[in-house]
């Protein structure tokens, strides 16, 4: 199947306030990786610090999150844990510190909670046994009101980063600690073959925003709101083969796999030299915007501040229509993507996710999304379609029969012949299209793109493999009915 390759726009070229990609390509010049590669890993680390701080407006008024997933598909020696511990450096260091923060609070607040529900229980005790005396007991009961208020109260534990884990462990982790969590890795078989990916519909419905039930064996279960999972996954090709086949596709069957974005980089294995490093002024941009979009999620998760709803600028909202209107008609038979109606469904939400998400880090999230914003997630989006089309195209039957009609009649015509007899075709043909029901229809379509057209000698059905040729009819009669037919050899 061909893949078709976006142009590039130039009116979309990255400016020098396109920070994502100008921190791509320090990378991937610095590190020598693919762009690709460096793109995957920054726009993985970016909607991990603004997930939980902006959702996006559409034009017509739908609120979405901004969530991106992205699945990056790289062999070994490629520098994918390189290129995404670098991406992720500010993501990392902040779960960290949260992670030792959390220690130390928690082991506070366990230590004064065993010394307050010992003396809950010792006044409780007191008010039992002078009840059973009959004595006044509302001096403890004031004493235990008060003691009531006193209780200490549960800090608020942030850990927002999972690199494996079983989906009881994030759904419980999302419902009590941090409610805008990030799955990543750049070893993605961990979540691949990890337990959260077999309850890939909670990661889907997280993915759109809805409220999530999380059931718990020792309590009742309970509805989470406003969550938000960002998934970013890089691994190599034979392990994402291995797990398709394992489920046999229905992670893809789910529209799971729709809403990643995928990146398929080229090897640089063999091209690397030693090179000069540039600048990391874009990296340091980069992670300077990433820690100030952390810091407000965590006032977000603490109740100090709200979400914001980025909108589209006037000059952006004509460009995203006009792509989604694109997008749909290439969503019919016959066309573009004819085959992946759930790729195209979630092309436009991805689309406006991702300029959001671009936008905020150029401009702020108090400005509207930048039509050079919304131009480059395009681009983006568009280029991510065509991997993806690459990972998880199926061959229809109708394909396989035009291939399989298609390379028989190569073969022939390298042995210099040009026409033939359809009765011929059915007799010799693979097993596959002898029947008339399967052949006739796959002629049909090699003659609608040009590959042969069907001529008539006489009463004889015939195809002519050369149609941009002038028809020659004493070839094709010399050919078809002469003594040194293809007819009176043996094949």
């Amino acid at each position: 199947m061909t893949v078709h390759r976006t142009p590039l726009n130039k009116k979309s070229q990255p400016k020098k306030t396109d920070i994502i990609d100008n921190a791509a390509r320090e990378l991937s010049h610095n590190i020598q990786i693919d762009q690709k590669m460096a793109l995957a890993a920054y726009i993985s680390a970016a909607s991990t610090a603004l997930q939980g701080v902006i959702d996006v407006k559409w034009p017509d008024g739908r609120i979405s999150p901004t969530s991106l997933n992205t699945l990056t598909l790289a062999s070994s020696g490629e520098r994918k844990t390189t290129a995404f511990s670098i991406a992720h450096k500010v993501v990392f260091e902040k779960n960290s510190i949260l992670s030792d923060y959390n220690d130390i609070t928690v082991q506070a607040y366990e230590r004064e909670n065993c010394l307050w529900t010992r003396k809950y229980k010792s006044i409780e005790n007191k008010i039992g046994r002078d009840v059973l005396k009959g004595k006044d007991t509302r001096k403890f009961e004031d004493m235990l009101n008060e003691l009531l208020r006193e209780k200490p109260e549960k800090p608020l534990v942030i850990d927002f980063i999972y690199k494996d884990a079983t989906s009881e462990a994030l759904m419980n982790g999302i419902s009590e600690r941090s409610k805008f969590v990030s799955l990543i890795s750049s070893e993605g078989a961990g979540i691949l073959n990890g337990g959260a990916f077999r309850n890939f519909s909670a990661i889907n419905d997280l993915w759109s925003g809805d409220a999530i039930k999380v059931d718990r064996k020792s309590s009742a279960s309970s509805y989470v709101k406003g969550a938000r999972l960002t998934v970013g996954i890089m691994v190599q090709p034979g392990v994402m083969d291995a797990f398709n086949k394992k489920g046999n596709n229905e992670h893809r069957n789910s529209g799971l796999w729709a809403r990643f974005l995928a990146f398929v980089p080229e090897s640089r294995i063999g091209q690397r030299t030693t090179g000069t490093w540039k600048s990391l002024s874009n990296s340091s941009l980069f992670d300077k915007k990433s820690e100030f979009f952390l810091n407000k999620q965590i006032e977000i998760l603490k109740g100090e501040s709200e979400r914001y709803v980025m909108s589209l600028s006037n000059e952006a909202k004509p460009v995203f229509e006009r792509i989604c209107v694109y997008i749909e008609s290439n969503s019919v038979l016959g066309m573009r993507y004819s085959s992946f109606a759930d790729l195209a469904s979630k092309m436009p939400e991805n689309i406006i996710r991702l300029a959001a998400i671009m936008s905020a880090f150029d401009e702020g999230i108090k400005q509207p999304i930048s039509v050079n914003s919304i131009n480059r997630a395009i681009q983006i989006v568009m280029n991510c379609a065509d991997d993806f089309i690459r990972v998880f195209y199926v061959p229809t039957k109708e394909e396989i029969d035009d291939n399989t009609l298609t390379n028989w009649l190569n073969s022939k015509k390298k042995l210099g012949y040009r026409y033939f007899k359809k009765n011929y075709i059915r007799r010799h043909v693979n097993p596959s299209l002898r029947s008339n029901e399967r052949l006739e229809p796959s002629i049909q379509r090699l003659e609608s793109k040009g590959v042969l057209c069907t001529i008539l000698l006489g009463n004889v059905q015939c195809v002519d493999t050369e149609p941009l040729y002038a028809y020659d009819p004493i070839a094709a009669n010399r050919e078809i009915f002469g003594t040194k037919s293809i007819f009176n050899k043996k094949y």
